[in-house]
């Protein structure tokens, strides 16, 4: 027998012996089910999705920003679009009013 036939008995089963592995699951890619996902991974998840929005966000905000610009720019007026009205203390009221009276437009 050659070198290469003559193989003890412990590598022929170490060679034979077929690799044990776990079903794969459609969850996820390491045959784990989602229940059994390690925090670290949870953590990773999270962190990915939060950077997800904030890029969303980045992305709104600069079209919001050039928007505003491009108003400004554009000389648009604030027609059609509502303010709200200053309310008066007594004491601004009383100043008015007082005013009015002076100038002869208030009747009593």
């Amino acid at each position: 027998m050659d070198d290469k036939e003559k193989k003890t008995e412990g590598e022929e089963t170490k060679e034979e012996a077929p690799t044990k592995t776990a079903p794969a699951t459609e969850d996820s890619d390491d045959g784990k089910t989602p229940k059994e996902k390690s925090p670290l991974e949870e953590a990773k998840e999270i962190n990915a999705k939060k950077e997800e929005l904030l890029n969303r966000e980045e992305k709104l905000m600069e079209r919001k920003e050039k928007l505003e610009a491009a108003r400004i720019v554009g000389g648009q007026t604030e027609a059609g679009q509502t303010s709200e009205p200053k309310e008066e203390t007594p004491k601004e009221y009383a100043a008015r009013i007082e005013k009015e009276i002076s100038e002869g437009k208030h009747d009593n």
